[in-house]
């Protein structure tokens, strides 16, 4: 039966992936309609950027999927049209005459009801908005694009000024039609001719004061001699200019009073560009036909006034108390201050008798903002009423968030292939200290269904609905948005956004294979340098992991197995860790384009300990002993020793706004040392999963080419991972990929009881897992609901290295399905 359910949802994903009924895409035009297949943009100069040429083209073909195949379209061809347009017909005169019926009935209802003097009541009319089958398949398809001569002669008008407006003022653009069966393809031919170049730039400022600031930093001019002439660049010099000046005093400044005038040069193709500074107009008197140009002024920042619990209305507040502080700024509150002032300035940028500057602004509007302490942030400047001239207030109004919340929460999880769901019930402070920290107390319980690797009991598996893993405990989380001690000696600057985070919580797990119970203590630190990188260090984590008890047949398992790797992760172990991670990734949100993400971890444990052990020993100062093994105990309990590290890069190239190609790389190594010869489990890596090689069940794959006969809790001690996904959208929040993996874990030694799964230059190239597969996506915003399903095409667990592939192993019967949570990365 779950083959069967496999057999049909895969069959569904490639339905919608491959869909493939008539792949013409213009077997239902009209016998004067011809399809726009392509767009094809021939240039005489290479230089051109095509995909910006392009936008200019205003007919487009039908969208595509992976590149080529038109979707869209084929969805919109399934639907008979004039079927539809009749269904629509009938339905909208059925629901004609069901609200004839209605309306009738409700007049001899009103006329009962005035006889007894009551109200009348309006009718309820049916809705004709409920869309048909056809309607709402139509709907997620795509119109043909027709060929259209008229739009495509507006196009050719639209090329020869984008050409002009980049100095190619002797441009020619003509468009060949090529027609094949029912499809044309539009070749846009560009000769652009010779570029004008920008001989001279000059500057014609009046106003003596704005050029000592103009002047010096024409260094930075985006118009420069020798460079073609490209009005989109004049723009943003204009742009740059004028950000330049609001960083200089310069408040009432805007762009509109920079102007650029163009004349030639002395040689043909020449252009001399001279960018002037217009003064700006004062009526004079109160005659305002009249005017009088003066220069721009400068403004300095008067009295800086802050108020915390600003609640909308700015004539509803009635401030009793005022403090000003040694910096100068002035608080406006009533009856109590909530929040430290040092906290809230350290978020400003504005300074008192500093000059206005709008990138001063700008930082400290998003410093408050990441305070997360307030839900609306409002900076406004005014003239002081005293009249002073070149002076500026200003007011900042701060709206708090609620200071104390509770909440419920509840979500779906997958972790590692295994399904369930949690919930926490959580209460927050977040103004704990005074300074915006948040404190954060939850209770949070799990339950989730695990893969057993052993033959449990009946005893044993009595568990709650389908579930047989229980996970509860408590969690204390405090954040402050600034550095503590050690990271306060140090100066990361204000826009670094700094914070530390000190963290506890205890976990209690039980399954029916063993019970387990984790207290971690942990203390970390994170700021931002520049946009894109982030950093985030953890001088100290602890983790006490305590089993609490074993299931006899699972611990026969064990026995029986006679692998030390996998039975020296399932004794108490203390890790003491220290990490660092560093995250760059060049994504703006705001701007669809090409991005990166990488991420690099280092992390060290035990070491520092064990040194410390020793020296003692060494030295006399507290005798510590060993155990049998060699291995030091912290309340007789073995500390992890282990040095690891490890990277994630990720390539997202964008095709449209909802279509993504992704790639990935990742690996990571764990080398293990004295104290505790083995990686702690949860730092161990494991492979395939929903978020690994997704046509292998997770932690099934490895480690290297040994065969585990399809056994769970295979862990390794270093990983390797590539991954391609295709992303693309279906209709509103149905979203799918196509996607392909490889993949494996390793050991660093040997093991006799898993032979092959060491890790052989001369030979791991060979021991990588393949797979393939389709997969469907639920994206509520919030939340991405995914379930891929993945078919296996190498397996490296095959003894024979001649025999690994499975294209004549009806792989489809082993198809994986994975269900998640989020993107897989």
């Amino acid at each position: 039966m779950y083959k069967v359910r496999k057999y049909r949802f895969l069959s569904f994903c490639l339905a919608l992936v491959f869909l493939s009924a008539g792949c013409g895409g213009a077997r239902k035009l009209k016998d004067n309609e011809l399809l726009l297949k392509r767009n094809s943009i021939r240039s005489s100069n290479n230089s051109l950027n095509k995909d910006e040429i392009a936008t200019y083209i205003r007919q487009k073909p039908n969208r595509k999927i992976f590149f080529f195949f038109p979707f869209y379209l084929e969805i919109y061809n399934l639907v008979n049209q004039d079927k539809l347009k009749a269904q629509k017909i009938h339905r909208d005169e059925r629901i004609d005459r069901i609200n004839e019926k209605r309306r009738q009935k409700n007049i001899v209802q009103n006329e009962k009801r005035k006889a007894k003097g009551k109200d009348e009541k309006n009718v309820q009319l049916k809705s004709k908005d409920r869309l048909t089958f056809r309607e709402w398949l139509s709907n997620i398809g795509e119109e043909p694009s027709i060929y259209d001569s008229s739009v495509t002669h507006k196009s050719v008008k639209q090329l020869g000024l984008y050409l002009r407006n980049k100095g190619y003022f002797s441009n020619t653009v003509k468009d060949s039609v090529i027609v094949k069966g029912k499809k044309v393809r539009i070749y846009y031919l560009l000769h652009t001719g010779s570029a004008s170049v920008i001989n001279q730039v000059s500057y014609d400022i009046d106003d003596s004061l704005i050029a000592t600031f103009i002047l010096p930093d024409s260094v930075n001019c985006l118009v420069k001699k020798g460079q073609n002439y490209d009005a989109d660049l004049l723009q943003k010099e204009r742009d740059r200019i004028t950000r330049l000046l609001k960083n200089n005093g310069y408040y009432y400044f805007d762009k509109e009073y920079i102007y650029f005038n163009i004349y030639d040069g002395q040689a043909v193709r020449q252009l001399n560009v001279s960018i002037g500074i217009k003064k700006f107009s004062v009526a004079l008197g109160n005659r305002a036909d009249s005017t009088v140009e003066k220069n721009h002024e400068r403004y300095r920042l008067n009295e800086i006034y802050i108020i915390t619990d600003y609640g909308g209305r700015m004539d509803t507040i009635k401030m009793r108390d005022t403090l000003r502080t040694a910096s100068g700024n002035i608080f406006l509150y009533s009856r109590i201050l909530r929040y430290k002032t040092g906290v809230i300035e350290n978020a400003i940028y504005l300074k008192k008798g500093e000059e206005y500057q709008i990138q001063n602004y700008e930082d400290s509007y998003k410093r408050l903002a990441q305070l997360r302490a307030f839900k609306q942030v409002i900076i406004d400047f005014f003239p002081p009423p005293t009249g002073e001239p070149n002076k500026l207030n200003c007011i900042i109004r701060l709206t708090p968030v609620a200071r104390q919340t509770m909440g419920l929460g509840f979500e779906g999880t997958n972790t590692g292939g295994n399904l369930g769901v949690n919930g926490s019930v959580a209460y927050q402070n977040k103004n704990a200290l005074r300074g915006a920290e948040v404190f954060e107390i939850k209770m949070k319980g799990a339950l989730e269904l695990q893969k057993l690797v052993a033959d449990i009991g009946s005893e044993n598996k009595k568990t709650l609905l389908p579930f047989n893993t229980i996970e509860l405990g408590p969690e204390f989380n405090l954040y402050v948005p600034r550095p503590l001690f050690p990271f306060n000696l140090f100066t990361v600057g204000q826009s670094a956004n700094p914070r530390t985070t000190l963290t506890s919580y205890y976990n209690y797990q039980h399954r029916p294979d063993y019970t387990r119970s984790i207290l971690n203590l942990g203390y970390s630190y994170d700021w931002r340098v520049g946009r894109f990188k982030k950093h985030t260090v953890f001088p100290c984590e602890v983790n006490l992991v305590k089993l609490l008890k074993i299931d006899p047949a699972f611990q026969q398992y064990l026995d029986q197995r006679k692998d030390l790797y996998l039975k020296s992760r399932f004794q108490d172990h203390v890790t003491t860790d220290s990490r660092w991670t560093y995250i760059y990734t060049n994504q703006e949100p705001k701007k669809k384009k090409d991005y990166v993400f990488f991420r690099l971890d280092l992390e060290s444990s035990g070491t520092i300990l064990r040194s410390l052990a020793e020296m003692s020993n060494s030295l006399h100062i507290i005798p510590i002993p060993k155990d049998s093994t060699g291995s030091y105990r912290i309340e007789q309990i073995k500390f992890s020793q282990y040095v690891k590290g490890g990277f994630d890069f990720r390539f997202y190239k964008l095709q449209t706004e909802h279509n993504k190609l992704v790639l990935r790389t990742a690996a990571g190594i764990g080398v293990p040392f004295h104290n505790l010869t083995t990686l702690p489990f949860e730092k161990s890596y494991f492979a395939g999963g929903p978020n690994s090689v997704r046509a292998f069940q997770a932690r099934t794959l490895g480690p290297g080419s040994y065969n585990s006969g399809g056994g769970l809790f295979q862990l390794g001690d270093m990983s390797i991972e590539a991954n391609i996904e295709y992303r693309y959208k279906i209709f509103k929040m149905l979203n799918a990929a196509i996607f392909m993996d490889a993949g494996n874990i390793w050991l660093l030694r040997k093991d006799a009881g898993r032979p092959g799964g060491d890790f052989d230059p001369n030979r791991f190239y060979k021991e990588f897992a393949v797979g393939t597969g389709v997969g469907l996506r639920l994206d509520f915003d919030f939340f991405i609901i995914r379930l891929d399903a993945g078919v296996p095409l190498r397996d490296p667990s095959v003894q024979d290295v001649n025999d690994r592939w499975e294209f004549n192993k009806r792989p489809l019967t082993k198809t994986v399905l994975n269900f998640g949570i989020g993107y897989p990365f």
